[in-house]
């Protein structure tokens, strides 16, 4: 029983002096992580590098004529499209999203450390000129036929970017999977187009080739 208090100073002052050996490599680790924050990019860096990358997946689809917009164009509106098309409006409601998210990809790759990946980068921007290719050859060319080799470079491409971006950041290869899914239902909406507007040489040469095999 400790009247006096005296065992609760000497506690007090053992646990003082504890306190302050242990100051040291408390400022010394405090040190250690101010050197890390000052190592790590300014909120401007990231802004910048962030802008970089969405003006160059927003952008780059100028860098091609498009054709003419296909809510106002008399030959996208006459040609048949299959039952299953969604509504013109929902086109840019879902590609907006997805190039935030591409944006964001591409962000976390550039922001990897070490040397810029070559490799990726060029993967991607050979995904977005099929895209360009794609937009020509269909809606500026009206070449239904020729777009679905577009089409294939687009989806084959674009799996090899997330392929690519796998082996540098994880994380950015997951963000361009909703892409692939949409890029997937885009195909087949393409060859379906074209298969319901091809030419009437092209059915009477298929109906002579299934007579032919018929007999």
């Amino acid at each position: 029983m400790d009247l006096t208090g005296a065992s609760a100073v000497s506690q007090l002052a053992s646990a003082s002096s504890r306190l302050f050996l242990a100051s040291a490599p408390i400022e010394k680790s405090s040190s250690k992580a101010l050197g890390l924050l000052s190592a790590l990019p300014s909120p401007l860096d990231e802004v910048a590098l962030f802008s970089s990358a969405a003006g160059v997946v927003f952008g780059f689809p100028y860098l091609t004529p498009k054709g003419p917009d296909p809510r106002k164009d008399s030959w996208y509106q006459s040609i048949k499209k299959p039952v299953w098309q969604p509504p013109n409006w929902l086109f840019p409601a879902v590609w907006i999203p997805l190039k935030v998210l591409q944006s964001a990809s591409l962000f976390l790759l550039w922001r990897k450390e070490g040397d810029f990946p070559i490799v990726p980068s060029a993967a991607f921007v050979v995904h977005l000129s099929f895209g360009n290719l794609w937009n020509y050859l269909f809606f500026a060319r009206r070449n239904m036929f020729a777009s679905l080799f577009a089409m294939g470079g687009f989806w084959v491409s674009l799996a090899s970017t997330i392929f690519a971006f796998h082996k540098v950041d994880s994380y950015a290869a997951l963000l361009l999977a909703p892409t692939q899914i949409w890029a997937t239902i885009a195909a087949a909406l393409n060859f379906h187009t074209y298969w319901l507007n091809r030419r009437p040489k092209d059915k009477d040469e298929k109906n002579s080739y299934d007579s032919k095999k018929a007999k």
